[in-house]
């Protein structure tokens, strides 16, 4: 049987990955699962403001609905009046008469009150960037206001925001960091 004789210039030859090598490795593989999570967050939250926009639409065509003829919402909460007929989109939740949604974890609150000829849609417990987005090219609407009050202004028959509203006016609007509440008004 024939050995090998390892000589000096052998000895330096490296075999396998030196210690700095792996943790590069390990290092670049975290970066790119951080990168994939927050990629998941910020398609899940675009995903959410989606389907809040158009549940919030949907409660819209309904509380038209209520009115036709007679031209009057009443002077009150009318989230009873759309549980009751059974007129809450899937994406809420109902409990009692009370409608949450689950944009941004917050469970914010739906609250839809007459006003007479016209009534406030209230979307309450958004985020500052949730905020912005759902308004965002919000249409349907003939005036808009946000605060971080869960009840729509005293007068929402002037003042406000007229929609389609831009990116920027959004962006000025949407000022808490959490808890903006968008009263949408007909």
């Amino acid at each position: 049987m024939k050995t090998q004789r390892m000589t000096k210039a052998d000895l330096g030859k490296q075999q396998g990955f030196s210690l700095t090598e792996l943790m590069l490795v390990l290092v670049v593989i975290a970066l790119l699962i951080g990168g994939i999570f927050g990629l998941m967050k910020i398609v899940k939250s675009d995903q959410e403001i989606t389907q809040l926009k158009s549940a919030v639409l949907t409660v819209n065509a309904k509380v038209m609905g209520f009115a036709a003829g007679a031209g009057q919402y009443g002077t009150g909460n009318l989230n009873n009046v759309l549980i009751q007929a059974n007129q809450v989109p899937d994406f809420f939740v109902v409990s009692g008469t009370t409608i949450t949604h689950p944009v941004g974890g917050t469970n914010g609150q739906l609250i839809v009150e007459g006003r007479g000829p016209l009534y406030a849609i209230t979307v309450t417990g958004l985020k500052r960037e949730d905020c912005i987005n759902f308004l965002t090219g919000l249409n349907g609407f003939k005036r808009v206001f946000v605060d971080t009050s869960s009840t729509a202004p005293a007068n929402v028959s002037t003042g406000g925001t007229v929609p389609p509203i831009s990116k920027i006016t959004a962006t000025s609007l949407c000022t808490a960091t959490t808890g903006n509440a968008v009263h949408l008004v007909n």
